[in-house]
């Protein structure tokens, strides 16, 4: 018997054979993924707007000054980003009940 960890699963066609249960892509973590790393790429290019015409930017620019806030949305579109590129690939998995 080979070691899968601690997902191994029996095999259904081969008894012998582990495999892992969570190695299946699912087509709405695919899409989950995929949109959300496109709508945090948009919103890393539009930063300027998010901190002008919204009222939690405009909150965050007068707490932190223009150029501190700045940085601080490009720090969370860039986390959603490679967020959203890691769910799409099959890297990180959502929980399963």
């Amino acid at each position: 018997m080979g070691c899968g960890g601690r997902n191994a699963r029996p095999s259904a066609d081969d008894p012998g054979r582990v495999t892992n249960y969570n190695a299946v892509m699912e087509p709405e973590q695919v899409f989950i993924g995929s949109a959300t790393a496109i709508l945090c790429l948009l919103g890393l290019w539009q930063n300027a707007w998010f901190l002008e015409h919204t009222r939690k930017g405009r909150r965050l620019a007068d707490r932190l000054g223009i150029r501190n806030a700045r940085w601080v949305v490009r720090g969370l579109f860039a986390a959603g980003a490679v967020f959203g590129v890691l769910l799409a690939a099959g890297v990180i998995n959502p929980v399963r009940w």
